[in-house]
């Protein structure tokens, strides 16, 4: 009696709702499925839920407070979630979507988590190249502060990989200060860099401490991605160490030639005390020696330089020069010698007229020995002289 009741209540409901409902022998029942395999088997989209918060079924879909064959926002207050299946005979293309709505229905991404038939994890994406494949920036973080792995992706062309320790959101949170390190190939004409970056507490300003390019070229506390030489140091940078050492061995070089001639260039040469400019962009970061920068200087001005020895002169893509103090050492060696050999010419003269000197003082004391014995002859003869007319004035 009690199941004459119950396939009576079910085929008024059907008929009231155009629903063909069947209860099968084994007590399964369809819903537009005249032949039920489980306890409930339903053809079709159904709906469970209240009004303000539905779970909708559909083919492979299953939608929160939103209605899978429509796209209806159920609450359109709250945002809207769906698991979306797409079958495919090829593993890397079955995967399981997770998908999020805007109470507005507008989908905000297609695949907020993902796992395909390889097991392959996407997030952000469909298109998984390993168990885990992130499409989009990345950051992993404790409760207070933002630090640890960010990815960011500037443009499709532009990529960049930030590894950042205490940094806050890119350029939004600036309540911590921190060090980053940075994959970074979005410059043209450079390729990837590796940048050591620091920002100040409290600062959006983001300071390069130390870059690395893809033509093996290093830049300290620059400023800049883009280091002109294979170490390039901030003007305004020191280097203190017990000894450097530069490559200088014959087989390494080319078209060797002597200095010669560098007295004359090297008077022209003008020494100078100096001091750098200081400015804005300087004194704001905090790496800078301003010790250095207000210590008076001694050195040359290499455009000064570049018009004696244009070799020690060196000008980068910014158009500043810098000197190579270092060559001027060969230069001095060689005005040294030149030197010398002026000195050696002129004592080798002044030894000769010293020795014509001499000579000339032995010849001028013979002759004054030869004077001298004159003299005395002389002498002699004047007292003959006198004996004589002694003599005759006695006759």
């Amino acid at each position: 009696m009690k199941k004459l009741f119950l396939i009576l209540f079910i085929v008024f409901s059907a008929f009231k709702g155009n629903a063909q409902i069947t209860v099968s022998p084994s007590n399964f029942v369809g819903i537009n499925n005249t032949n039920p395999s489980d306890l409930l088997d339903v053809i079709g989209n159904p709906v469970f839920g209240t009004s303000t918060e539905r779970l909708s079924l559909g083919s492979g879909a299953l939608g929160f407070n939103r209605r899978v064959a429509t796209g209806t926002i159920y609450n359109a207050s709250s945002y809207a979630y769906q698991f979306n299946h797409t079958g495919s005979s090829t593993q890397a293309n079955d995967y399981l979507a997770f998908q999020v709505y805007q109470p507005g229905g507008t989908q905000v991404t297609p695949a907020a988590l993902s796992i395909n038939g390889l097991g392959n994890v996407g997030i952000g994406t469909t298109t998984t190249y390993d168990m885990l494949t992130v499409n989009g920036n990345m950051q992993l973080s404790n409760a207070s502060i933002p630090m640890g792995l960010i990815t960011e992706f500037p443009g499709t062309s532009t990529p960049s990989l930030n590894f950042d320790i205490n940094f806050r959101e890119h350029n939004k949170n600036i309540g911590f200060l921190g060090a980053s390190f940075r994959i970074y190939s979005n410059i043209p004409n450079v390729g990837p860099l590796f940048q050591w970056l620091y920002r100040p507490s409290e600062s959006t300003t983001e300071y390069t401490l130390m870059t690395l390019n893809n033509n093996g070229q290093v830049g300290l506390n620059i400023g800049t991605a883009t280091p002109a030489y294979t170490l390039d140091l901030s003007s305004t940078g020191q280097i203190r160490a017990a000894k450097f050492i530069t490559a200088s061995d014959s087989t390494l070089k080319t078209n060797i030639q002597n200095l010669s001639g560098v007295m004359p260039l090297l008077l022209k040469l003008q020494g100078v005390t100096y001091k750098f400019k200081s400015n804005v962009n300087t004194l704001q970061n905090p790496f800078v020696d301003t010790s250095f920068i207000n210590r008076t200087q001694i050195g040359f001005l290499a455009q000064d330089v570049q018009k004696v020895f244009k070799q020690l002169v060196y000008t980068d893509n910014k158009g500043l020069m810098s000197l190579d103090y270092q060559g001027i050492v060969p230069v001095l060696v060689e005005a040294f010698k030149e030197q010398n050999t002026v000195i050696t010419n002129l004592q080798t003269t002044n030894t000769s007229l010293q020795t014509s000197v001499t000579n000339l003082q032995t010849s001028n004391s013979n002759l004054q020995a030869s004077v001298n014995s004159l003299q005395a002859l002389v002498t002699s003869l004047q007292a003959s002289v006198s004996a004589l007319q002694k003599k005759v004035s006695s006759l």
